[in-house]
């Protein structure tokens, strides 16, 4: 929410629906952007092991339940890389938004009004 309220008070009232509207898009696209990233990795990661897990889909009693092992190990190799991933997105994340003013550009022109009158 800061990113929004920061955003619309740098620009005129005039401008501030087509601020906030690119702001949502700009989230939208990147959590597209992100979910298809994260989803490769995943996909990489069990592409291998398809083939394999086909027996699990046998509905015959005593079908072979031991070929989910390596299915399993593989899903918990996929999801880790995505954390991995989605550790290095949260970085970069805290790194941008410590850079955010730490006033809003109004509260910084009300200051220097006041300090100098």
């Amino acid at each position: 929410m800061p990113v929004f309220v920061t955003a619309q008070t740098s620009v005129g009232y005039a401008q501030r629906g087509a601020v906030t509207s690119l702001i949502q898009f700009a989230r939208t696209l990147g959590g597209a952007a992100g979910v298809a990233a994260l989803g490769s990795v995943l996909n990489t990661r069990l592409g291998p092991f398809a083939q394999e897990a086909s027996v699990l889909l046998d509905p015959r009693p005593g079908a072979d339940l031991a070929a989910g092992a390596p299915m399993r190990a593989a899903l918990a190799d996929g999801l880790h890389w995505v954390y991995v991933g989605m550790l290095v997105v949260a970085v970069v994340a805290i790194a941008l938004a410590r850079r955010l003013p730490a006033e809003m550009p109004e509260e910084a022109q009300r200051t220097e009004i006041a300090a100098a009158g």
